[in-house]
C-alpha cells in the first residue's frame, strides 16, 4: 500500500501539476497567486479547480466599475487590501441610493436558466453597511445579501423564493469581507446581467467611504478562485494532477484498490474526482464525493459503464472516505463503512490501469486530503473499515 497525505503541502516526488494558466488562492485570509503548472494547497488539502471564465469586463476607462450619481467620489487609484485590488467610494451626503455597478454581460452570452455565481470583496472605511446583488435591471434582482462591514452580520437576504441559491459572507484579512451569491439563474428579459454594490438605503455623509474589489461572475453552482477583470473575458484553465514515481509503478495492475479522503471544510459541498485510467483502452474508475453526504463511483469499460451512487445521511467524516476495489473478483465501491456497489467478474472484465489522475469534477472545486493505492485487493472487511467513521 502506498499512501500520501496532502496536508504536507506538496506533491509526491515524480508527480506533475498541469494547468496552463495562473490561478489564485486564499492563504491566511490573503489572496495569493500561483504560477502555471504549480499545485495549490488550501486548508490542509490539495485544491483542484475546473475551467472557469470571468464573464465581466472592464469599462472603457480601464476600471471594473461605474458609479451612480457621478458627483460621488471614485478613486481610480487601486489599493491592495488582503491581496485584492480595491477601489474607494464615498457616497454623497444624504444620498441613500448610491451604488457601484460592474460591467454588464451581453444578453445573448448566457442561455436562459443558466446557473451562475458571483462574488465581490468589500471593506469598510467609515461606511459600514452594504448590499451586494446580482441583477438584470431594477425590477429583476436575482439574489442579494446585505451585511455589516464591521461584524459580518447578515442583515437581509433575497433569493426570489429559490432555496437552492446560496448567500454568504466570509472574512478575509485586513477587514475585508467576501460576499458570494451562488447558484442563481439567468433571466428571460433583455437586460444584461451585472453585479451591483448598493448602500442599501443608508445615507452617506460625504466623508465615510467603503472599498470595493473587482467583482466576479461565472457559470456554475459555486464561486471558484478569483479571476481578474480584463478588457475581454478571462479564462482560468483546469487543474490536472498526474501521478508518477512509485505511484506510476503501482498503478499498472489488474488487481488492487484506491481509497480517497476528501476534505469538505474549505469548499463545503464540493465535488471531487480521483481517476484510475487506461487511456488507450478506455478503461477507468472515477470516484467522486458529491455534496455533504453522498458519493458516486463509475467503472468504465471501453465506453460502457457500470455506475452506482450512495447518498447519506452519513456521518460527515465517513462520507469523506471513499474506496473502489477491482480485480478477478469483480468491482466494488465503499463509503462510510458500507459497500454500495458490487459487480461480479462476469459483468465486467478485469481492468489494467496505467495512469492515476486527480481533477475537479463538473463545475465545483475539489479538495483531496489523502490517497491510498493498494497493489492487491484488500479483503471486504478491510475496505469497510478504511471508509468507516
Amino acid at each position: 500500500m502506498t499512501e500520501f497525505d496532502f496536508g504536507r503541502g506538496e506533491l509526491p516526488a515524480g508527480w506533475t501539476a498541469l494547468r496552463a494558466s495562473p490561478t489564485t488562492y486564499i492563504d491566511a485570509g490573503v489572496r495569493r497567486t500561483a504560477a502555471p503548472n504549480t499545485p495549490v494547497f488550501e486548508g490542509g488539502a490539495l485544491r483542484l479547480e475546473h475551467q472557469a471564465t470571468q464573464l465581466l469586463m472592464q469599462y472603457a476607462n480601464g476600471t471594473p466599475f461605474q458609479v451612480s450619481r457621478m458627483a460621488g467620489y471614485w478613486s481610480l487609484t487601486r489599493t491592495v487590501h488582503a491581496g485584492v485590488a480595491m477601489y474607494r467610494v464615498t457616497p454623497n451626503e444624504g444620498d441613500p441610493g448610491h451604488y457601484v455597478d460592474s460591467g454588464s454581460i451581453p444578453v445573448n452570452r448566457l442561455a436562459v436558466g443558466t446557473r451562475c455565481s458571483a462574488q465581490v470583496a468589500v471593506k469598510a472605511d467609515g461606511f459600514n453597511q452594504l448590499r451586494v446583488e446580482a441583477f438584470s435591471g431594477a425590477a429583476d434582482r436575482r439574489a442579494s445579501i446585505a451585511f455589516n462591514l464591521i461584524t459580518g452580520q447578515v442583515l437581509a437576504v433575497f433569493n426570489g423564493g429559490d432555496s437552492s441559491i446560496r448567500l454568504s459572507v466570509t472574512a478575509m484579512a485586513d477587514g475585508v469581507w467576501l460576499a458570494k451569491l451562488e447558484n442563481f439563474d439567468t433571466v428571460t428579459g433583455t437586460t444584461p446581467m451585472r453585479v451591483r454594490v448598493v448602500t442599501s438605503g443608508y445615507s452617506g455623509d460625504g466623508v465615510s467611504s467603503f472599498w470595493v474589489g473587482e467583482p466576479q461572475f461565472e457559470v456554475g453552482p459555486r464561486c471558484s478562485s478569483f479571476i481578474d477583470v480584463g478588457a475581454s473575458e478571462v479564462t482560468r484553465l483546469p487543474d490536472l494532477i498526474l501521478a508518477g514515481g512509485d505511484w506510476e509503478n503501482a498503478v499498472g495492475r489488474v488487481e488492487g484498490a484506491i481509497a480517497a479522503e476528501f476534505d469538505a471544510t474549505p469548499g463545503n459541498n464540493s465535488t471531487n474526482m480521483v481517476r484510475l485510467a487506461n487511456p488507450s483502452g478506455g478503461d477507468r474508475i472515477d470516484i467522486r464525493r458529491q455534496g455533504t453526504g453522498g458519493v458516486a463511483v463509475t467503472f468504465h469499460n471501453d465506453g460502457a459503464s457500470v455506475a452506482a451512487s450512495g447518498v447519506g445521511p452519513w456521518p460527515a467524516r465517513g462520507a469523506n472516505r471513499v474506496a473502489a476495489a477491482y480485480g478477478p473478483d469483480g468491482l466494488a465501491a465503499y463509503a462510510a463503512g458500507q459497500r454500495f456497489l458490487n459487480v461480479p467478474t462476469a459483468a465486467v472484465r478485469p481492468q489494467l490501469f496505467n495512469r492515476l489522475e486527480l481533477a475537479a469534477s463538473g463545475q465545483v472545486t475539489a479538495y483531496i486530503s489523502r490517497l491510498r493505492l493498494y497493489r492487491t485487493r484488500p479483503p471486504h472487511e478491510q475496505l469497510l473499515a478504511m471508509t468507516g467513521v
